[in-house]
């Protein structure tokens, strides 16, 4: 029974004694400050601008952390971007295309689509991805058709449009 007691009776030995030991460190320091004058004004002007300038570099830097940061997500998305377009343009009819981050660095909330199902996609759906690339006020000040717009958007995407499909698209609008 005494043997369970031991590892804790040592812990609190060891304890009692740090405690000792910072007893006795305050006091030495409190015997060596004793015989010191207080700091003059000066010195502690001194150590206030010191202060300040260590403040103001520390903040400098953490908006300098904010800055890179930001361009890191931007340089991502362009990265992740180019590397969506070359996938895009090299599938096939049934491949999925992949989205691309818009200027804010979101991807669409859309299901995926193929460049044989954009076909399906409704004009309401095709104006909502084109909205969130920016795209959307060009289609309707150039008034375009439901196919045109479906172009504009694999376009976009960095596809290319299936063969036949501007005939289809020119078929549809008029």
């Amino acid at each position: 029974m005494a043997a369970q007691f031991q590892a804790p009776t040592v812990a609190v030995g060891q304890f009692v004694q740090a405690q000792q030991t910072t007893t006795q460190a305050a006091q030495a320091v409190e015997q060596a400050v004793a015989g010191l004058p207080p700091p003059d004004a000066a010195f502690q002007q001194q150590v206030l601008q010191t202060l300040q300038q260590v403040q103001a570099q520390q903040a400098q830097m953490q908006q300098q952390m904010l800055t890179h940061q930001q361009q890191m997500r931007v340089d991502f998305c362009a990265v992740s971007n180019s590397v969506a377009r070359l996938h895009n343009s090299r599938g096939t009819r049934n491949q999925v295309l992949q989205w691309l981050h818009n200027a804010q660095g979101q991807l669409p909330a859309h299901a995926p689509i193929t460049r044989r199902s954009i076909t399906e996609v409704v004009l309401q759906q095709v104006n909502g991805l084109l909205q969130h690339y920016g795209l959307l006020e060009n289609a309707n000040q150039m008034h375009m058709g439901v196919m045109d717009r479906r172009f504009l958007l694999l376009e976009h995407l960095g596809a290319e449009a299936l063969e036949g499909w501007e005939l289809a698209a020119a078929a549809a609008n008029q």
